[in-house]
């Protein structure tokens, strides 16, 4: 029978093809749509001669969008006509049906649309489970081939704005590059490498760009300058921060002993920690094995021998061969200050009873319990461990050796701790006052007491100042005072900003920021991750382009 003209509208929009049955499937697992072609006349793909000369029909099955959760199959008659073109190499050819489904294809346009797009947005894994739920039986790898056939994504044919940065396809080994349109913030590309050659070519192909944003990567820096001389450059301001915090943090690494010496004797940490003995030795011989692992990459930085064939030959992280360098192969054993215990609020009630000449344990628990305190009464016998002098009354002769050796290693460990951690000063003087809490304050007070270090927050504070206002004209004077310090960390940092000229200038003056184009890398990160390495370069280019 034939359904009703409307319905075969609804199905079909266009009129391409008149629908005239839908039934179950034997099985009753999916709906089938019986259809054909309505078209008086056809063209020949060869050479466009229409005709209506009919050859023959033939029965093409596509798989459509489920309809109630069930696999919908679409059943077409075809025609097949003759070409009256006698020029025409071509004498017999199959109809097309245009904008239902292409040549050769299972599915129609719409089906395929639907699998492209779900892939494209979670990935064809994930794709081909939801899949399941909605009806659509397709594979992951029939997902990779839809969208590997997409048409190719076109940039804008004009881009005044752009943002560039990096991202690793395998970190420490091998990176792409990114760029975006600053004025939409979409990806416009996705190139195979960060080189400047690779830059340089792809911005020859793009001469209207007029304004670059990027980090103060070097290979960045010189293919913006062969490809795009006419574009004006503008640096990060985040990395500049990032770059001023590290110079800092340099310069504090040099006055260590002053950092040190401003907190001796304050108070800060009389308690020690409460590690047993095991826990000492094990710590200890870890940091044995530290400095021998730092001293032997040291010794192979001094033989000249470059980053990359020091961590191929140890094995290591390229950031632990920085941080031997750093250190020149002699790495400080640091230790955090212990965070605020259960104890600690009764430590003024326990300390009185010790100066009272109280030594036995199970009483100063008692005592503890009727002051409010709740924790166990194995943290107030080491807390007494910890200062007694000679074992207690109640300690058995076969203990009493064992206890006075456990309280030597822990009241003397076999080096002194730092107060504070060059990271922990360094963000401290970082830091703008009013971004500080009340005691976080008073250290920054002692630490002050180092001329260096107050002249150093003075000017770190001054940068983030210029930055933060974009008060580029005062830039100048800035170094003036940078290199009248004599810090010598940071003189270096001020010539490296010199050597930027414009586009220095231009963070410090234009709003314009590559915090876009660090988004877009995060979203491409997802991306990856998603796919699990398991798809090529072309694949990844579509997704972070399609979204």
């Amino acid at each position: 029978m034939t359904l009703p003209a409307a319905l075969s509208t609804l199905l079909f929009p266009g009129g391409i093809l008149d629908a005239i049955d839908v039934q179950p499937s034997l099985d009753l697992q999916a709906i089938v749509v019986t259809a054909t072609s309505v078209a008086p006349q056809v063209a020949c793909p060869s050479c466009q001669t229409l005709t209506s000369s009919l050859h023959s029909h033939y029965r093409r099955t596509l798989e459509d969008l489920p309809c109630l959760g069930l696999v919908v199959h679409l059943q077409l008659s075809v025609r097949r006509f003759r070409c009256r073109n006698e020029a025409c190499p071509r004498r017999i050819f199959c109809e097309r049906i245009e904008g239902v489904a292409a040549r050769s294809a299972r599915m129609t346009q719409r089906l395929t649309r639907a699998v492209q797009d779900t892939a494209l947005e979670i990935g064809a894994s994930s794709g081909q489970r939801i899949g399941r739920v909605w009806g659509v039986q397709r594979s992951r790898t029939t997902s990779l081939r839809v969208m590997r056939r997409m048409t190719p994504f076109q940039p804008p044919t004009t881009i005044k704005r752009i943002g560039v940065d990096d991202f690793a396809f395998k970190r420490g080994a091998c990176y792409g590059t990114l760029i975006i349109d600053l004025e939409t913030g979409k990806p416009i590309e996705v190139l195979r490498d960060r080189t400047a050659t690779t830059l340089a070519a792809w911005l020859q192909q793009h001469p209207d760009i007029e304004l670059v944003t990027r980090d103060r990567s070097m290979e960045y820096a010189r293919g913006l300058s062969e490809g795009a001389p006419q574009a004006q450059q503008v640096l990060d301001r985040w990395h500049l921060i990032k770059n001023l915090r590290e110079a800092l943090e340099r310069q504090v690494q040099g006055h260590q002993d002053d950092v040190h010496l401003a907190f001796a004797g304050q108070g800060e940490h009389v308690v020690l920690p409460l590690r047993s003995t095991a826990a000492e030795q094990s710590s200890q011989e870890a940091f044995e094995r530290k400095c021998a692992l730092y001293a032997d990459l040291y010794a192979q930085y001094q033989q000249g021998k470059s980053i990359g064939a020091i961590v191929r030959a140890a094995d290591v992280h390229r950031a632990t061969v920085h941080k031997a360098i750093r250190c020149q192969g002699q790495p400080l054993r640091r230790s955090h200050a212990r965070p605020l215990g259960i104890l600690t609020p009764f430590q003024p009630v326990l300390q009185a009873a010790w100066d009272a000449g109280c030594r036995n344990a199970s009483q100063l628990f008692r005592d503890l319990v009727q002051a409010g305190y709740a924790g166990s009464k194995r943290r107030v016998i080491l807390w007494a461990q910890e200062r007694r002098e000679v074992p207690a009354p109640t300690t058995p002769g076969r203990f009493r050796d064992s206890a006075m050796r456990n309280r030597n290693v822990a009241s003397a460990p076999s080096q002194p701790m730092p107060m504070m951690t060059v990271k922990t000063a360094s963000w401290l003087l970082f830091s703008l006052p009013a971004e500080l809490e009340e005691d976080q304050s008073r250290l920054v007070e002692r630490l002050l007491t180092c001329e260096p270090l107050r002249n150093a927050q003075e000017l770190v504070h001054a940068f983030r100042t210029m930055v933060r206002n974009r008060q580029g004209e005062t830039f100048s004077s800035w170094v003036e005072r940078v290199q009248s310090s004599g810090l010598k960390n940071l003189v270096s940092f001020a010539k490296g900003l010199e050597r930027e000229g414009s586009a220095l200038l231009a963070a410090l003056t234009l709003p314009y920021s590559n915090g876009p184009t660090e988004g877009a890398v995060n979203r491409l990160k997802t991306i990856k991750r998603q796919m699990y390495g398991r798809a090529n370069f072309d694949l990844l280019r579509i997704r972070v382009l399609s979204g």
